[in-house]
């Protein structure tokens, strides 16, 4: 495979790179331009710039309450944005023509990604930023409380309402260097999946991070420490225990 690293020119293949540390490439194009990235003088400092900036996200979000409306106004924008892509027919999600020069780019170009990838990342974004950082205040008076086991002076416990819950942490310490949380369900096979939630901790160690997805038919739900956008498999023993049951 060759790999571009002229010194006065950007990589074609860096058009790539936010998609790439959110985990928005399907399976076969993150390998590939997980190869490419080893090799290439441009796309390898670019991904880890991009990595270093989705880390610190969560830190960055100021705590507070998100609004009730905030979920069906985010529907509502990738709604639209689907019907346009439809529209558009299979051309919208087409990569530029060879030889055309894709913009610079750094965290702002990660926005000049191919069409149906650019919706994604925003979504991502957003997510990491209200999913990493919120800190919901109140509460509603059907949640339950469940507790959680959690490793070292870290305390744990578990928010559920309905068929969505929330991790609230005490004294967590952060996660390794280079690494962030990430939430797995395991639904009784003992195989946990992976989910999209990725979270850090605040200076002090207290977090309450809402699970973007169902916990319905899940039977424990663990975090562990991964390499910055996720992993699909597990890279060690979990941090945090907890059961919707």
């Amino acid at each position: 495979m060759s790999h571009f690293h002229a010194d006065d020119e950007q990589c074609p293949r860096g058009i790539d790179a936010g998609a790439y540390v959110l985990q928005a490439l399907d399976a076969d194009e993150r390998r590939a331009y997980a190869e490419h990235v080893a090799g290439c003088a441009h796309c390898g400092p670019e991904v880890a710039a991009l990595r270093r900036v989705v880390d610190t996200l969560p830190l960055a979000a100021p705590q507070v309450a998100p609004p009730a409306a905030l979920k069906s106004r985010i529907m509502s924008v990738v709604t639209a944005e689907s019907e346009l892509l439809l529209a558009a027919g299979p051309a919208a999600d087409r990569l530029p023509a060879a030889g055309r020069t894709p913009r610079r780019r750094w965290l702002p170009s990660a926005f000049a990604l191919r069409p149906a990838l650019a919706g994604a990342l925003a979504c991502a974004l957003l997510a990491v930023g209200v999913v990493g950082g919120l800190v919901a205040q109140g509460g509603d008076p059907s949640t339950q409380f469940q507790p959680g086991w959690a490793e070292g002076p870290a305390e744990a416990r578990l928010a559920l309402t309905g068929d969505k819950a929330s991790l609230e942490l005490t004294g967590m310490p952060s996660p390794p260097k280079g690494q962030v949380y990430q939430v797995w369900f395991d639904r009784g096979d003992g195989q946990p999946r992976p989910t999209a939630t990725l979270f850090n901790v605040r200076p002090g160690g207290r977090a309450k991070i809402a699970i973007a997805e169902s916990v319905k038919g899940v039977d424990r739900i663990l975090v562990t420490a991964e390499p910055s956008g996720g992993s699909l498999a597990p890279s060690g023993a979990p941090v945090i225990t907890a059961s919707p049951a």
